[in-house]
């Protein structure tokens, strides 16, 4: 899938377009991008899952500092980012 592409920037676009589509059954995939090396795949998959609502936010607020901080952070980010704070486009 694209969001398993080897270029960081298709998975941002795949991200992107589940999160206009309010796919709420593509979160656990977009979960796993929480996981990505990528700063921007991190911080476009908490984006998302913060605008797929309550199962989103759920996910977000689950992460764990000590199992993987890099989620733990985008998710944080996210989290702690006001809606006017943070450009949609991104």
């Amino acid at each position: 899938t694209f969001l398993n592409d080897e270029y960081w920037m298709v998975k941002v676009v795949a991200i992107q377009c589940l999160k206009h589509l309010q796919a709420e059954q593509a979160i656990p995939h977009i979960t796993l991008c929480l996981h990505d090396p990528e700063w921007w795949v991190r911080l476009s998959a908490a984006q998302a899952l913060k605008n797929l609502g309550a199962k989103g936010l759920k996910v977000l607020q689950m992460q764990d500092s000590k199992i993987n901080p890099l989620a733990f952070e985008a998710a944080q980010h996210i989290l702690e980012t006001k809606e006017h704070d943070y450009d949609e486009s991104n």
